[in-house]
């Protein structure tokens, strides 16, 4: 038998793993399927944005609010800096798109935000810090 350890969930979150179990799985086995499914889902959500801009390319995305998506949703997702980095390099990467269209980078965060909502994911507090920072300007 694996090695197993003890871990402590609320009793809200074990009865919806119970409500996730199909026939009679353990939580083990529901666990370790959610993790697959999120990592497919993840996969296919990237599959999707690429297939949304028609490229994955930010120098031929179509306009501004892609060219912005697509640096945005690279930097948040760039798990070598930490978020003082990252509203760094939106800064200075930005800056010129936040002079010429600044209307493009907001709408671009809009969308990004309304986008992980819909997946019940946190909005990272350095995408709210950048939106405040735009709106400084």
């Amino acid at each position: 038998m694996a090695n197993s350890t003890t871990i402590k969930i609320s009793n809200e979150v074990r009865d919806k793993l119970t409500d996730l179990k199909l026939d009679n799985e353990g939580y083990s086995v529901v666990i370790a399927r959610l993790i697959e499914e999120n990592k497919q889902l993840r996969e296919d959500k990237a599959n999707l944005y690429k297939m949304a801009l028609g490229t994955s390319d930010s120098v031929a995305l179509p306009n501004n609010v892609h060219k912005a998506t697509y640096f945005i949703v690279k930097v948040l997702s760039d798990t070598g800096v930490n978020d003082s980095e990252k509203l760094d390099l939106m800064k200075t990467n930005l800056s010129e798109m936040l002079e010429t269209d600044p209307t493009s980078i907001t709408a671009s965060i809009d969308n990004l935000k309304e986008m992980l909502i819909l997946d019940s994911e946190e909005v990272p507090s350095v995408l709210i810090e950048f939106e405040n920072y735009i709106k400084n300007c």
